[in-house]
């Protein structure tokens, strides 16, 4: 489908989307969502992005550990929780976002209305994804063993710089934020490959001749106001993505803001004298 504008055509192609797994409906996880604001952007996590030296990811966790006490009472003593919780105030790690929720996707991928540039929202299906890396039809916790190699070795004389598993998996994180279980938060997990996940799932297509659910819908750029009332008028806004004072704040301020005011919803004109 050519590029989404409306909440209705992008509702439908969720829909044909996730038919294309059956099996989903009778499993234990739902498909997982992905909003970006520039549909250029590949699925890579903060890590692997040029930022930061990824091959001194051992020296960001002790630093975060030791200095992020005067801040949370109590840190997890395991190396993947507390990836978690670095991803949640911005820390870049080996960790990708995703959701549960088709429309929340929908609203980090809009959510930046001065762009003019198409946005994406990216469908995932994660057993698929464990099926052709772990051989689980499961999206497992962070102790579960088979993601032992996803965490740096804490053995002094080893020291290693980078995990043992190569690519990525889907993991279902503890919900220890507000956050979190606002947005029905889920994560895939990357090893030491910083390759973007729809090469990896396009090359395991080709060379282990294994399929993995994962599609693209491209976002109308020019649409993203008129997508972000119509997320409004259905109950997805700041304040219920980010149910903190601040996400509050900057509902009440796009509710009220020119663009909300002067931006007509299925081509009905704003009338100054009968305001919505």
């Amino acid at each position: 489908m050519s590029n989404i504008g409306c909440l209705s055509d992008y509702i439908s192609e969720v829909s044909r989307i996730c038919s294309q797994w059956p099996h989903l409906s009778q499993a234990t996880v739902h498909s997982w969502f992905r909003g970006q604001s520039d549909a250029c952007w590949g699925l890579v996590p903060g890590l692997y992005r040029g930022h930061m030296r990824a091959d001194l990811e051992r020296e960001i966790l002790r630093d975060f550990r030791l200095r992020a006490t005067a801040y949370i009472n109590l840190l997890p003593s395991h190396d993947l929780e507390l990836l978690f919780i670095m991803q949640h105030y911005g820390l870049p790690t080996r960790l990708l976002d995703w959701t549960e929720s088709h429309l929340f996707a929908l609203y980090f991928a809009v959510r930046n209305i001065e762009a003019s540039h198409d946005a994406a929202v990216w469908v995932l299906d994660p057993w698929s994804l464990n099926e052709a890396v772990i051989q689980q039809k499961s999206v497992p916790t962070v102790h579960h063993p088979d993601l032992s190699e996803y965490v740096l070795d804490s053995d002094p004389e080893q020291f290693e710089r980078q995990v043992k598993a190569k690519a990525p998996v889907a993991v279902r994180p503890p919900h220890g934020t507000e956050r979190i279980v606002a947005q029905r938060g889920m994560f895939t997990l990357h090893g030491y490959d910083p390759e973007d996940l729809d090469t990896f799932v396009k090359q395991t297509a080709l060379t282990k001749k294994k399929q993995i659910g994962l599609e693209k819908i491209s976002i109308d750029g020019s649409k993203k106001t008129t997508l972000m009332k119509e997320l409004y008028m259905a109950g997805i806004s700041h304040s219920t993505v980010f149910p903190e004072i601040e996400g509050l704040a900057k509902e009440i301020g796009f509710r009220y803001s020119r663009e909300y005011m002067s931006q007509a919803v299925n081509d009905a004109p704003y009338d100054r004298r009968n305001p919505l």
